[in-house]
């Protein structure tokens, strides 16, 4: 009621006008005024800054990744060494019902390679995978097939299998790395139709760098009754993954964060009985 009054009046019209006109030009006279202490020497500090000793920045949200192994140097190789194809055969990896693998090595491009070696009447590695160039993947190089044996060559990322790390509970922060990588690569394999013909534990590879990829043969040095074979498809017949890709994720999730080998059927129905972030919970 005040206000109204003051308004008929004629010096207290006068009084609003000039008040809302101050208040308006304050609105672009505010970031300018701000910026008269700005000077590169400080930092750009504005008025606030200097009064109260603060800065504002802007930070990437970036977090590297940890590393879980140690980055293997060349080594020498000699003639004499058993070879594989162009390969020279370091030592033996393990072996499965369906092939062996070794650890090999390029002299030409000096890197270390994996051989898979599979009986003479192994099928060809499909197309997508001798194609497929991803980081959840294995780079393959080449292959042999012949009457006398057949052969395949990987690329020998630098790591660790995944069951090695389950001794102990691993941070969540390492974990939903692995699980974006596995992840992503479900995603390209549902696309491509490269989808492995079992998903288990001991078919997962965690890079030095921190990264995880999926492999098509039981890891080198996996432990030992981690695996999941295939089950039965009643339509024909057929082999299918035991786990399909969410529950095998899951798996991964409870097994990583709690330090422990889960079942398939907790895979199925378990969340991690560890805490998480909030964001992460309905994951």
């Amino acid at each position: 009621m005040v206000s109204l009054l003051r308004f008929r009046e004629p010096g207290g019209a006068a009084t609003s006008v000039a008040w809302n006109f101050g208040m308006g030009a304050a609105l672009y006279l505010y970031p300018a005024l701000l910026a008269v202490t700005a000077r590169r020497r400080n930092g750009f500090a504005t008025i606030t800054d200097l009064l109260t000793k603060t800065r504002v920045i802007q930070k990437s949200a970036y977090e590297p990744r940890e590393m879980v192994a140690q980055i293997e140097e060349p080594i020498a190789t000699t003639d004499e060494m058993p070879k594989v194809g162009p390969y020279h055969v370091l030592a033996p990896l393990g072996a499965d019902g369906h092939g062996e693998l070794f650890l090999g090595y390029d002299t030409k491009l000096m890197r270390r390679v994996w051989i898979r070696k599979t009986p003479a009447d192994a099928a060809h590695v499909a197309a997508q995978l001798r194609n497929a160039a991803r980081p959840g993947r294995l780079r393959w190089l080449q292959g042999h097939r012949n009457g006398s044996g057949s052969w395949d060559a990987y690329e020998a990322a630098p790591g660790t299998p995944l069951t090695s790390l389950l001794r102990r509970p691993q941070p969540w922060k390492n974990v939903r790395h692995w699980l974006l990588d596995l992840s992503t690569e479900f995603a390209a394999t549902a696309r491509d139709g490269s989808m492995p013909a079992t998903l288990s534990l001991d078919r997962v590879w965690i890079t030095a760098s921190g990264g995880a990829k999926l492999l098509d043969f039981p890891a080198p040095g996996a432990e030992p009754g981690t695996g999941a074979g295939p089950a039965p498809n009643d339509n024909g017949g057929e082999n299918v993954p035991l786990l399909e890709p969410a529950a095998f994720l899951n798996q991964v999730a409870v097994s990583a964060l709690e330090g422990r080998v889960a079942s398939a059927e907790e895979a199925r129905n378990t969340a991690p009985r560890v805490p998480v972030p909030i964001r992460a919970r309905g994951l």
